[in-house]
């Protein structure tokens, strides 16, 4: 037998306004077993197993819509199904981890904190120091810049007898601490990093940059010698002996070490260019052109011709006529084959080399222009008339001794290379329209439209029913699948704005009140207080009854400092913080749990101000009144529902659709003439909003009565 869906969720309903929680059970459990995709019914047999005391059939439900959530990139509804599962079940870990990871990708850096620190507590206190300790590194993560932190964690590590790993967070501390030009602290970071791990070159390079740092260059050779009498072959403690002989100033030992390195390494000439760089700032200009004419074929292999080029440039303000700087330079631009700069280069070449004597140098500079023009000449397809249109006459077009062959050059052609397009920009495809059947063949009966209508009908009941209890997800699925079925229908459109008006953000109100009486203010505030949920504590009972292994009291210690450092140094809020918190509270609040809404709107109505141009935070007072209703605290909804309406630069409906709310939170307060007060208000302004004279008839009668 066909299983008709409809038809079973008009029982559970049935069942429901009844009472009859089983009845309605076995429904739901049909509906689930049949559509296994039907997220919102299976969402709802868990709430009925809540209501029915079942946590564990309640746990199983909400995992599954979790987990669909979750692989689906629904991060806020997946975290609103864990934290009601989290309700349920405080000390599983496998949700606090979810939930951490959930929180950490959409940047909520705190709560993805609290999730993590139960899970370390929780393993501190079954004696799982290790996945203890890598849930406090996860932890360190969320805030790679906390130096403070890293070092907790090093200790840590340190502490369990893991030097490589607690090396390693030394090792972050440190860079931490030299970005804030904290060297000493830094230096003693490095320290901890080398001495638990003496091969770690992260940590020696960090100790080179600390001593610099401190002025302190030459303690930082002295510990590069002796590491490198350890290991002779290690070119990066070299590299790093280079630098700080450099930063001590001793350009002799310096050039030595470097000369050494580009000896064993020659890709290891950039050593000899911070040398060669040393010594133009020292004005030996002479000095840093011979260092750059040693390194210039490898730096041209490794395309760092621009470096060579600003140096080489830098050495001929100091020396104009330099001759080998000049060389050099005409070797650059004829590997960038620029003719254009190499020309004027020889020019000046030939103008150095006749000042200072240099005939053959200067003959040798003259050839190769020479040479630069016939090729030019040839590349035009003519060749010169006569012997006058090139300033030589017979001088040789190669000298081997001047240093400039004729050799040919590498050949450079993947920088010439055209790259082919389709120039064909006439022929773009025709996008095709799709062939539309005419209206006629889905209307071919006017049985059919009567038919289609009236079980369209009948799935609206269902949809009023879902309004009317509040179940506002399968509401919206609901309309949703209608919509795809039957298409845009008004009866639909209707539902869909009371679905908007039972979920309305209204904005904030300019209208003053009188303000609240002084006595209640208290005791509002206090409310709200007491309201804040806590967050869930693992293991509660274990700890309470003394249960579980024994608890390492250096590593308690240890974890308790962490725990401090934390709260010494909450995340700066981001611009997107609001939307987050905002939205998370949305997901809590169409999930019903309202603790942790209100603590998601208060965080983020704690990130907006009344007069920000912005709806924001009349958003956040118009659903934490919504919350508080709808947790039978009238005084304090009709406190948020006051501040959202004494927030100034918002519409008039907006400002209606608070009155009105406010109205509802003195009713149920049991102050009628306030209510009546308000109601009056928004019935001089829209006489039909909302059914509003009824409501004041109502009240009135109920006024008189107790007259």
């Amino acid at each position: 037998m066909r299983f008709d869906k409809a038809k079973a969720v008009r029982a559970a309903e049935k069942h429901l306004s009844q009472g009859k929680i089983a009845a309605a059970i076995q429904e739901y459990r049909r509906i689930a077993e049949h559509d296994p995709k039907d997220f919102a019914a299976l969402n709802t047999l868990g709430d009925l197993y809540v209501r029915a005391e079942k946590p564990a059939d309640a746990i199983a439900c909400f995992t599954r819509v979790a987990e669909h959530y979750r692989t689906q990139g629904f991060t806020l509804k997946a975290i609103a199904m864990y934290k009601k599962i989290q309700r349920l079940d405080p000390t599983a870990l496998d949700v606090a981890d979810k939930l951490g990871t959930l929180y950490e990708q959409q940047g909520l850096i705190v709560e993805a904190r609290q999730q993590y620190m139960l899970m370390a507590d929780a393993y501190t206190q079954a004696g799982q120091r290790r996945k203890a300790l890598e849930v406090l590194r996860r932890i360190a993560d969320l805030d790679p810049q906390n130096a403070e932190i890293r070092l907790k964690l090093a200790q840590s590590y340190a502490h369990e007898g893991l030097r490589f790993d607690a090396a390693e967070a030394y090792v972050q501390a440190g860079a931490n601490l030299l970005a804030q030009k904290a060297y000493e602290r830094a230096l003693d970071a490095y320290n901890q990093a080398y001495g638990l791990d003496p091969l770690n070159q992260e940590a020696l390079s960090g100790l080179v940059s600390a001593y610099c740092g401190l002025g302190l260059a030459h303690d930082a050779a002295e510990i590069l010698e002796r590491a490198i009498a350890d290991d002779p072959e290690n070119a990066e403690l070299r590299a790093m002996l280079v630098r700080a002989y450099l930063e001590a100033e001793e350009i002799e030992a310096a050039e030595r070490v470097a000369k050494d390195l580009f000896a064993r390494e020659s890709h290891s000439y950039t050593a000899l260019i911070e040398v060669a760089r040393f010594y133009l700032r020292r004005g030996d200009a002479a000095r840093a052109v011979c260092l750059l004419a040693q390194v210039i074929e490898p730096a041209l292999a490794a395309r760092d011709e621009e470096t060579l080029e600003g140096l080489l440039h830098h050495s001929l303000e100091c020396d104009p006529e330099q001759i080998e700087a000049l060389r050099l330079l005409v070797r650059i631009y004829t590997w960038q084959r620029d003719d254009e700069r190499l020309r004027a280069t020889l020019e000046r070449l030939v103008e150095a080399a006749r000042e200072q004597g240099l005939a053959e140098e200067e003959q040798s500079a003259l050839a190769h222009l020479a040479r630069l023009s016939t090729e030019e000449a040839v590349s035009n397809n003519h060749a010169p008339k006569s012997a006058d249109e090139v300033e030589y006459t017979a001088f040789r077009l190669e000298d081997s001794a001047s240093g400039f062959e004729s050799a040919v050059t590498p050949d450079l052609a993947f920088g010439w290379e055209a790259v082919g397009f389709d120039s064909n920009i006439d022929g773009v495809a025709e996008i095709a329209t799709p062939n539309l059947q005419s209206f006629e063949d889905a209307l071919a009966s006017s049985s059919e439209v009567a038919r289609r209508e009236k079980l369209l009908q009948q799935e609206l009941e269902s949809v009023d029913y879902y309004l009317t209890q509040g179940y506002v997800d399968i509401a919206r699925d609901t309309l949703d699948l209608l919509e795809q079925q039957f298409g845009p229908h008004a009866s639909i459109a209707e539902r869909r704005a009371r679905l908007a008006q039972a979920t309305a953000t209204p904005a904030d109100s300019e209208v003053e009140y009188g303000a609240i009486p002084a006595e209640e203010v208290g005791l509002i505030e206090a409310i709200v207080a007491e309201a804040a949920p806590d967050p869930p504590q693992l293991a509660a009972e274990k700890r309470a009854n003394g249960h579980g292994p024994t608890i390492d009291p250096g590593f308690a210690a240890l974890l308790d400092e962490f725990r401090a450092e934390l709260g010494e140094d909450e995340p700066a809020a981001s611009p997107s913080d609001y939307e987050t918190h905002y939205n998370l509270g949305v997901a809590y609040k169409e999930m019903d749990l309202l603790d942790e809404a209100i603590e998601e709107f208060q965080k983020a109505i704690a990130l907006t101000a009344p007069q920000d141009g912005t709806p924001r935070y009349l958003q956040c007072c118009n659903l934490l009144g919504h919350c508080f209703m709808q947790k039978g605290m009238p005084r304090v909804a009709a406190m948020w529902f006051k501040r959202g309406l004494d927030a100034p630069g918002h519409s008039e409906d907006e400002y209606q659709a608070l009155r009105y709310e406010l109205g509802n939170a003195y009713e149920q307060m049991g102050d009628i003439e306030r209510a009546i007060e308000v109601f009056s208000e928004v019935y001089g302004i829209n006489v039909s909003y909302r059914g509003v004279g009824e409501r004041l008839r109502e009240l009135q009668s109920q006024r008189n009565l107790t007259k």
